[in-house]
């Protein structure tokens, strides 16, 4: 196997749920030619039986494993519906298409949750309503246009790292180069205009760190949140259920 693929990368971080979702690269020419593609998306249950599988052209930038057994994800610029979200029932092989109403490469953030559909860059949240329609295992719906004015915004004013959780949870930076973390839920959508429900998930204590920023992050769960975040300097923090645990080089 290792002469026909190489493992990429995953987007499963949290033993919440039971599937797991892979990209491998093509390398053998054949297999490239049979798939009409270099890159090939793979969801295996655990126990190893594989659930779905489609190939592209380029790499894929932006997915995330969401609650209810699905995996959203955004075709790559060059493929099919490159400017559309893809929801996948993982467990019923039904795909839901979205034309993407923003369309702006630097929201590479993304999630669903309860009928809405998320995306996130460093300085903002944007999302807005999904209407539910029939699901028909194996198939591919048509695609559902997302109106542009229906697109709601929220600014916290901190830079945004990353979603996570079981409901639409947010990790953004303070100044003092530490992680915090809030819930974000919405309510009563009307187009561009909503109300919603925010609660910090963490106890954040201020510590004594100037211009330090945050460069790359990662995070898994194993009964717990677990996360790591690197700073300029050269320090990681480690996190424990999103509370600092210690710091090391």
């Amino acid at each position: 196997m290792d002469d026909l693929y190489d493992l990429v990368d995953t987007c499963h971080r949290s033993d919440l749920f039971d599937y797991c979702p892979i990209l491998l690269e093509i390398k053998s020419e054949l297999l490239q030619k049979h798939f009409n593609g270099r890159y090939l998306l793979q969801v295996w249950l655990s126990g190893g039986k594989k659930l779905f599988e489609k190939a592209f052209k380029n790499k894929i930038q932006v997915w995330c494993s969401s609650e209810g057994d699905t995996l959203s994800f955004k075709p790559p610029q060059g493929d099919q519906d490159s400017d559309c979200f893809y929801i996948l029932h993982v467990k019923l092989g039904y795909i839901q298409r979205i034309r993407d109403p923003v369309n702006d490469p630097t929201f590479v953030n993304i999630y669903f949750n309860k009928g809405a559909f998320f995306i996130g860059n460093q300085e903002e949240i944007k999302f807005w309503d999904i209407p539910e329609w029939p699901i028909k295992p194996n198939t591919m719906s048509d695609i559902f246009e997302s109106p542009k004015d229906s697109v709601c915004s929220y600014k916290p004013g901190r830079k945004i790292h990353f979603f996570f959780g079981t409901e639409l949870t947010f990790a953004y930076e303070m100044p003092d180069g530490q992680l915090n973390c809030a819930s974000f839920q919405p309510k009563n959508f009307t187009p561009g205009s909503y109300e919603f429900e925010s609660h910090e998930k963490s106890d954040y204590i201020p510590r004594n760190v100037e211009n330090d920023p945050i460069i790359e992050t990662f995070i898994m769960r194993k009964d717990i949140y677990f996360c790591m975040a690197l700073r300029q300097s050269g320090f990681v923090d480690v996190y424990t259920d999103m509370q600092r645990f210690y710091t090391t080089t």
